[in-house]
Formats: C-alpha cells, sequence, structure tokens
C-alpha cells in the first residue's frame, strides 16, 4: 500500500489555535491529553515544547520512556541547537530525581563545582520566566498538603523532588508534562484520582504551574479535576488509518473547531485546519512538469510520484468525490493537470458541471498562458442557450436531449483538436451532467466507447463523479485504470487511491504559489 503574556507567532500546523491560547493564558491551568497506546500524545506534548518556546520553565517528566528512547524516536529534537538544550536540561534534572540533594545555592556555578550541579545549573540559565504576571503575587514555596497525605501511604522520593525543582523556580511558573498519569499512579500503587487531585491542587492551583497530563486509561474519573481535557484517537476510512484530535473542554477557552484531523509524519504533530481553498488564482504563468517516460504528468509533483509518474497514455481516470465538498476544491486536482497539458500544446476539451465551471477552465487557461493557446488549445461544452453569446472558437454546444447526437458531435470535436495539435488530449467529463439529462443506462455504452476511445488515441480522460450516482459510479470505476478518491474530514480536504492502493493524504495548495500547485501530505 503506496494569545496572555505575548505569545511567540504560532507555529505552522502545530498545535490548533484553541489549544495554543489555552496553554499560554495568564492563569495557571491543567490539561488531560488522553488515548491508546500510539495515538500521538508523546509527541503532541513535545510539540508543545516547540510552541512554548525556549524562554520559559519547561519540564517533560517521563516515567516510562527513557531520554535516550525519546532521541531515537524523535529524530527532530536535534534539528536545532535549543531544542536539544532543552531535552538535555530535562533529562540531566530527570537524571538527578532520586540522587544525593544538589550543593547549597552558594556553591552553584563555582569553578569546581560537580557534573550534575553543572548541569542542573545550566538547565536553570537555560530556561527562562514563562510571563511577567500581573495580578495576585505569584507564590514563593510550592505547597505540599496534597502530596504529605501521599507520602503516607507511598515513598516518592522523585515526587518530592520535582515538587523542590519547580519551588526554586518561583515566582516564576513552570510548564511540566507528566507522561504519563497512568504510570505515575501504577508506579506508587495510587489511584488515577488521588495522583490527579494532588498535581491539582498542590502545584496547579496553589503553585501556579502548567500541567500537560498524559494519560492512556479510557477512565473519565479525573476529567472533572482539571481545566481541560482533549483525546487523541486513530480511525479507519476505507480499510486506511487516520489520525483525530478532539477537544473535550478548554476551560475559559472558545472552542470553535471540536476536531482536527492530524499527522505524526517525521515524529511531528501537525494538524490539519478546514480547508478554504481560494476564490480565485492569479494566473501567473504556468511552468509546466516535466512527463517521464509513457506518462503524462499530474501537474502536481507529489501527484505523480504517487500514481507511479502520472497519467499514463491511455488512462481511465476516476476521481470520485465520497462526501459533499465545495466545487472549488476538486478543481485543484483537475486545474493542475488541464495547465500541463495545454502549457505543452496539447488540446483539452471538458464537459463541465456547468457555465460557471467552463468560464473559470478559460479563464484560468487564458490568464496563464493566453488567449491564443486558450482559443486553440481548449474546447467546453456548453447546453445550447440563445439568451447568451456562444459564438466562440473554444464553446462546442450541446442540447443535451440525444445522447449520441452530442456524443457524436462531441467526438468530431475532441478528433479535430487532436489532429490540430497532433498530440494526445486531455478530456475532463463530469458525470453528473451526464447523468441528469440522460438515463445511466443509455450513458453505458457511450462510456465504454470512451474508455476504449482514449486508450486507442494515447489520450487521458477523467471523470468526475459525485455522491448519490451509486450504480453509474461503479460502472466508471470498473472502467477507469486509475481510482482517486477525494473527500473532506473535520473540515480538511483528504485524498487517497483505491486503484493504485494508496494510505491517506492532506490535500492542501502550496503556500505562496499563485497558481493551483498542490502539496500532499501523509496521515501517519
Amino acid at each position: 500500500m503506496k494569545d496572555a503574556p505575548a505569545a511567540k507567532a504560532q507555529v505552522a500546523g502545530a498545535i490548533p489555535d484553541e489549544i495554543q491560547k489555552f496553554l499560554l493564558k495568564e492563569s495557571a491551568r491543567s490539561l488531560i491529553v488522553r488515548g491508546k497506546p500510539g495515538t500521538g500524545k508523546t509527541t503532541f506534548c513535545l510539540q508543545c515544547l516547540e510552541v512554548l518556546g525556549l524562554d520559559r520553565n519547561c519540564f517533560y517528566f517521563s516515567t516510562r520512556v527513557s531520554d535516550t528512547a525519546l532521541y531515537s524516536q524523535f529524530a527532530w529534537l536535534k534539528e536545532r541547537e535549543w531544542r536539544d538544550k532543552i531535552l538535555d536540561a530535562s533529562r540531566g534534572f530527570l537524571k538527578a530525581l532520586g540522587e544525593e540533594p544538589e550543593p547549597p545555592v552558594a556553591a552553584r556555578g563555582r569553578k569546581g563545582e560537580t557534573g550534575k550541579a553543572q548541569v542542573l545549573s545550566a538547565s536553570r540559565e537555560l530556561l527562562g520566566a514563562m510571563y511577567d504576571s500581573k495580578a495576585t503575587p505569584p507564590p514563593t514555596t510550592v505547597d505540599r498538603t496534597m502530596l504529605n497525605n501521599l507520602l503516607q501511604q507511598s515513598d516518592m522520593l522523585d515526587l518530592s523532588r520535582l515538587y523542590e525543582r519547580i519551588e526554586r523556580r518561583l515566582p516564576s511558573p513552570s510548564y511540566l508534562i507528566i507522561d504519563s498519569l497512568d504510570g505515575l499512579a501504577e508506579k506508587y500503587d495510587l489511584s488515577l484520582p488521588k495522583i490527579a487531585l494532588a498535581l491539582q491542587k498542590d502545584l496547579v492551583e496553589n503553585s501556579n504551574a502548567r500541567i500537560m497530563m498524559v494519560l492512556e486509561s479510557e477512565s473519565r474519573i479525573v476529567d472533572y479535576m482539571v481545566d481541560g481535557v482533549i483525546n487523541m484517537d486513530m480511525g479507519e476510512v476505507d480499510r486506511r488509518r487516520i489520525r483525530e484530535l478532539s477537544i473535550e473542554k478548554l476551560r475559559g477557552e472558545q472552542v470553535r473547531q471540536h476536531r482536527y484531523l492530524f499527522t505524526l509524519q517525521d515524529g511531528r504533530f501537525r494538524f490539519f485546519p478546514q480547508f478554504i481553498p481560494p476564490p480565485s488564482f492569479k494566473h501567473a504563468k504556468w511552468e509546466p512538469v516535466v512527463d517521464q517516460k509513457g506518462v503524462f504528468s499530474t501537474g502536481s509533483e507529489q501527484l505523480d510520484s504517487l500514481l507511479g509518474g502520472g497519467y499514463p497514455r491511455g488512462a481511465n481516470v476516476m476521481i470520485e468525490i465520497t462526501s459533499p465538498l465545495p466545487e472549488s476544491i476538486y478543481k485543484l486536482l483537475i486545474f493542475p493537470t488541464a495547465l500541463n497539458f495545454a502549457s505543452q500544446g496539447r488540446g483539452v476539451a471538458v464537459i463541465p458541471t456547468g457555465d460557471t465551471m467552463a468560464d473559470e477552465f478559460y479563464d484560468l487557461v487564458s490568464g496563464s498562458l493566453g488567449k491564443d493557446s486558450a482559443n486553440r488549445l481548449l474546447k467546453l461544452a456548453e447546453i445550447v442557450n440563445p439568451g447568451r453569446n456562444q459564438d466562440k472558437s473554444h464553446l462546442v454546444t450541446l442540447e443535451f436531449e440525444e445522447i449520441k447526437k452530442d456524443f457524436d458531435k462531441w467526438s468530431r470535436e475532441v478528433a479535430k483538436l487532436r489532429k490540430q495539435t497532433a498530440q494526445s488530449i486531455l478530456e475532463i467529463v463530469a458525470v453528473e451532467t451526464q447523468e441528469t439529462r440522460f438515463s445511466a443506462e443509455s450513458y453505458r455504452k457511450f462510456l465504454n466507447i470512451s474508455s476504449e476511445l482514449a486508450s486507442k488515441e494515447g489520450d487521458v480522460v477523467i471523470r468526475i463523479v459525485k455522491p448519490g450516482q451509486s450504480d453509474l459510479n461503479q460502472r466508471v470505476a470498473n472502467a477507469s485504470t486509475i481510482h482517486l478518491k477525494l473527500k473532506t474530514i473535520d473540515g480538511a480536504a483528504i485524498l487517497y487511491c483505491e486503484r493504485p492502493l494508496t494510505s491517506v493524504f492532506s490535500l492542501e495548495l502550496d503556500e505562496g504559489s499563485q497558481t493551483p500547485r498542490i502539496s500532499l501530505v501523509p496521515i501517519v
């Protein structure tokens, strides 16, 4: 299968804006990150370290994963020196947990200090204040009320040391990640509610700390104790894995979108916001993507790679819209291909969904390649309309009453275009245009003829089908050599293939591009 104290600019695609604002509020708060093993909880928490930035007291407290394993799994943490130092600081801090106390404060930073003291000293210098409080004076000592109750039941030396190190950084607040709460409870043979309540009361409510608690248990018993809960999950679409983050509560924060699709590509957490394509393109000059031997480029190098090079000569391509979505999204799959064909002197013939789409095709090609190219290389079908000026070289008027009559006329125009350019052509057909005017049975015969003709002439035919045409859709699928599916999940546009078989990708526009060039981001 092929914004609180002024926050730093949000890292693109890092974490949803609602969660970032929640974490950066001036008041202390707690967040549970729940999910089954492998759903990306640790990756998400580490991503939060980057978003929070270097100038904060950040602690990553792992009860199950060693620092070496973290480096091995998340190679991106070494990409920049500051990220490496944050993990070094945390590693030195964690290594010191449970060991003998540090030298007195007066002895720190001296020439002859011990290695462990040097690490801890460097950690303190590296990690700065989280914000300048403007409200109630922040505490200067850590509350240990709940912790002392727990110490009567279990020897929790490392948690006690954790409290001490947070206290040393007061009055500056600390940001703490506990990974995981389950592991902490198991280690001390205590219940989840007891551990969660202690951290919430002692550190969050009374010691100005911000805490993210990773939780694998599906129990909801601790949810009421904390300020925020998010859930991370893996699901399926047509037997392909997808990942979703759902916001269950963020106290004091307006949540505009409760679910997000995300990926863990390259060991990074990246979410996909609602996909909103531009209303139009600036029609900058199109630079063609070079075709590989025996195939035509789709106009997207990434889509070409997904398909083994592009669309083969004689290919019948089905683009299936599996859920209602704006026309502007699926145009991003056909516009680049049309431009790539026309930019190399090949003809493009289109039976669109309506006059608007026909006008868009003409405007796109003429704006990117010039009107002469558009008039010479385009053939766009329109229903006969006496009230509209249709005396244009690129228009082919059809009555949409007798399918054979229309098919014969259209085939003659396509043949002229092929002969005129002396090259294979691209034909794009909106199947719903046929289905709404002719019966599925009558269209079947001409579907087969069109498919055979494309194969014989070495053309590429792209057929766009939409939901609600199940019988006709299956016939189109049976006649297709390439079958792509496009839909939206949680507002994100996704693409995957049935033929050839591929995993799921998020469909995005190339940043800064003035032409409809797309990127595909694998959801892993």
